[in-house]
């Protein structure tokens, strides 16, 4: 017999859902406080010694005054060995969405919300007997709960035990219901959306908060979609551009809480993740209750500027300046920062350099200052004008007054060009090493400052830069030469360049939430006694690019000569790298994912590469004796989908210098595959498909998902690490640049960076 369940509150959320009228609400007032911030929670059991095959109902149910709860989420605990989970039926005032995935381990993930309030039964769970015995295993962990009527302020949940009512009839439509399923039950027949594809945190003009399905709408179609991925069931990246199921959650979805600013979504720990205060704020506004956040035009959303400045070569810049997001500013060949001038760039500001020149760029020279600190929703983008392609333009460029291994301390010759105004002198680099860029008409860098300070870069992105000037004299999408230690990069994307991503000369700056991705080059190229420590960094080399003349890596690591007496060498201390080779098998030019020259000594911790034909390649004797003396290190990191660790053979290509270290080449001393095989923590996993096991979705270009999976057992797979906080790094129980995909979770670089234009084409 099926059993007779009323739902006179459902109906009541079901229609104003539908027609967004606070009038619909038979609840408390808003101003009505509940009496306490503590709640019962007890589970009935409907039967305690069901026969094997019978069904048995189990209720999650609140004792609480109406109104006081709005949401509670957590977890239904229950033996395994004993119930067979079926499904759940929908009961009292609540919208209960379940993620049955861990069901066959004896777990049920799930939330209850109401924004008018749920009280007594807020969730009905259906399981079939294998057996007595049951009755013990029921157990509710919770994970937050918070009230109702737009008060999001949390509430505790005290539980009460298990209780067995024979009066709890089992339903017979009990069901794993879909978000399509509750779409259906709340939604009104006939409500459309509209069929664009957008990226997580895309720009789409005049888009508010709590509109995930970027429709134009706020309803039970955008709190379904954000419970579903607080809970598990969908997820916030993978598939949310994919015709007809377009979703925006990394930023839209995102509404708790409110911050200064009218800044939606950073927790109090800088964390950003959907959980049931986001699913019951865009509830409570699709339904008429207050909400700060949920309805608000999103920062960044209004209309693009169309104000367009000139500014020319010849205006070079000496004093403070202020660019702001009403304008963009055109760079009509190479525009200068000199000693003395500064430039602050407005949040959500957009800089785009001349195509038709050649080059054009933004140079910040030594002395000179830049202030770029966009925002999550307003980042700063440096672009090119018209079509975008690598090597439109030609990139951003600063220099500081760091050492450097290599250069003149006098008058060098030919004489350093004069650039920002007058060509540089000894006491300019304070009687320490000075040298101008490799592209010849690049400032000049250097000094004795360690502690130099070129301004902020926060938020940004910097695309298609980059100009093949001669053969080995290049600009880069951001180069970053002699730069000090007083300098800020962190949440900075280089993306789709010419050349490298990111080349450092010399200098001692550290670097944070780093993306170095399409670059038709290296990711991370360093030289002339680099310092600094880089955390967080994700590299995704140019899966388009097959040439089997350029040479490209992830890491190209040089000194400045093969002299391991240097002063000091180049030694950047990283960690947390997520790498991302092409093919190994049809790109040619990814031959291996490090290259290390001249005696370098990187230091490089807890990261996950791959993709390539080799992972390290040591080009020479002196880089060889450092390996053998300890200098550089691996740790603690995992190489994926590659060939060999280290054998001449695989780069015995045309175009390409065998490697030189090799023990049977260089007698004392120690080759790729030898150094690997004695680095703490270092792990080869083959197959084509390796990666998959380890990240999420790690390989797609356009909607890419680089957390980590979760182990079965609980834990990150790759969870042996290295202690980095002595370096002055952030020490996290995971390898790679992003932690394991914990639900709802929103990754550091989702929302404000860009990704591939197409599979191939950056």
């Amino acid at each position: 017999m099926k059993s007779l369940r009323t739902i006179p509150k459902m109906a009541t959320v079901v229609a104003c859902a539908a027609i967004g009228l606070t009038a619909c609400s038979d609840e408390p007032t808003i101003g009505e406080r509940p009496s306490s911030r503590t709640v019962p929670l007890a589970l009935e059991v409907s039967s305690q010694h069901a026969k094997a095959g019978e069904l048995v109902a189990v209720a999650v149910k609140l004792d609480v005054q109406p109104g006081t709860a709005g949401v509670i989420q957590g977890n239904l605990e229950f033996d395994a060995a004993r119930l067979r989970y079926v499904g759940q039926s929908p009961v009292g005032s609540a919208i209960a969405i379940v993620n049955a995935k861990r069901a066959s381990s004896g777990a049920l993930t799930f939330g209850a919300f109401n924004p008018n309030g749920i009280d007594g039964r807020v969730a009905l769970f259906v399981f079939e007997s294998r057996g007595d015995g049951y009755a013990s295993g029921f157990r509710y962990v919770s994970d937050m709960a918070s009230g109702a009527k737009g008060d999001h302020r949390k509430i505790s949940i005290r539980t009460v035990g298990t209780t067995f009512n024979s009066g709890l009839l089992v339903p017979t439509d009990a069901s794993v219901m879909t978000a399509a399923d509750w779409s259906a039950r709340i939604m009104p027949a006939g409500a459309g959306k509209a069929a664009i594809a957008a990226r997580p945190g895309e720009y789409r003009e005049n888009l508010r908060y709590g509109d995930v399905t970027l429709d134009g709408l706020v309803n039970g179609d955008d709190y379904i979609a954000v419970a579903n991925t607080a809970v598990g069931n969908d997820q916030l990246i993978i598939g949310t551009d994919d015709p007809g199921n377009d979703k925006d959650l990394v930023i839209a979805g995102n509404v708790f809480p409110t911050n200064s600013g009218g800044v939606c979504g950073n927790e109090t720990d800088g964390t950003r993740r959907l959980d049931g205060d986001d699913y019951i704020a865009v509830a409570n506004f699709a339904v008429g209750n207050p909400e700060t956040c949920a309805g608000t035009q999103i920062l960044g959303r209004g209309p693009l500027a169309t104000n367009r400045i000139q500014i020319n070569a010849a205006d070079t810049i000496r004093t403070a300046v202020s660019w702001t997001r009403n304008n963009v500013y055109q760079l009509n060949g190479i525009v200068v920062v000199a000693d003395g001038g500064s430039i602050t760039l407005e949040a959500g500001t957009r800089v785009e350099g001349l195509t038709q020149a050649a080059p054009s760029a933004l140079f910040i020279t030594r002395g000179g200052q830049i202030f770029a600190e966009g925002t999550l929703e307003r980042p700063i983008v440096f672009t090119c004008t018209g079509a975008k392609q690598p090597g439109c333009w030609s990139g951003v460029w600063i220099s500081g007054k760091a050492p450097i291994t290599a250069g003149t301390t006098g008058n060098p010759s030919p004489a350093f060009p004069a650039i920002g105004g007058r060509a540089p002198v000894p006491a300019d680099a304070g009687g320490c090493n000075q040298r101008v860029g490799e592209a010849g008409n690049a400032p000049f860098f250097g000094g004795c400052t360690p502690t130099d300070n070129s301004g902020i870069l926060r938020y940004v992105v910097v695309e298609y830069g980059g100009f093949v000037v001669a053969p080995n004299r290049e600009l880069n999408n951001l180069t970053l030469a002699a730069v000090g230690s007083g300098t800020i990069i962190d949440h900075v994307q280089a993306h789709g360049g010419l050349d490298d991503g990111v080349e450092f000369f010399g200098g001692t700056v550290s670097t944070r939430y780093v993306l170095s991705t399409g670059n038709n080059d290296d990711g991370f190229d360093a030289d002339f006694g680099f310092s600094g420590t880089h955390q967080f960094w994700i590299i995704q080399q140019d899966q388009g690019n097959v040439s089997s003349t350029d040479d490209s890596r992830a890491f190209e690591i040089d000194n400045s000569s093969a002299s391991t007496t240097l002063t000091f060498r180049t030694s950047p201390r990283m960690s947390n790298f997520t790498v991302l080779g092409a093919n190994v098998t049809a790109d040619l030019n990814s031959t291996a994912s490090m290259m290390i020259r001249t005696g370098a000594g990187p230091k490089l911790y807890n990261s996950i590469i791959d993709g390539y034909r080799r992972a390290i390649t040591l080009r020479d004797a002196a880089t060889c004796n450092a390996f053998a003396t300890g200098v550089p290190e691996i740790r603690s990191t995992t190489f994926t989908d590659v060939l060999a660790l280290g054998s001449s053979v695989d780069e015995a290509l045309p175009g390409f210098a065998a490697p030189q270290c090799a023990p049977a080449t260089v007698a004392g001393t120690v080759g790729e595959a030898e150094f690997l095989s004695l680095s703490n923590g270092f792990r080869q996993v083959a197959g084509a498909g390796a990666i998959d096991g380890i990240l999420f979705g790690a390989r797609n270009n356009v909607t890419p998902d680089w957390r980590m999976r979760d182990a079965v057992a609980g834990g990150p797979i790759e969870g042996a690490t290295e202690s980095v906080s002595a370096f002055g790094m952030t020490d996290v129980a995971y390898r790679g640049a992003v932690g394991p995909l914990n639900n709802g979770a929103i990754p550091w670089y989702a929302g404000w960076s860009r990704s591939f234009t197409s599979t191939l084409v950056p």
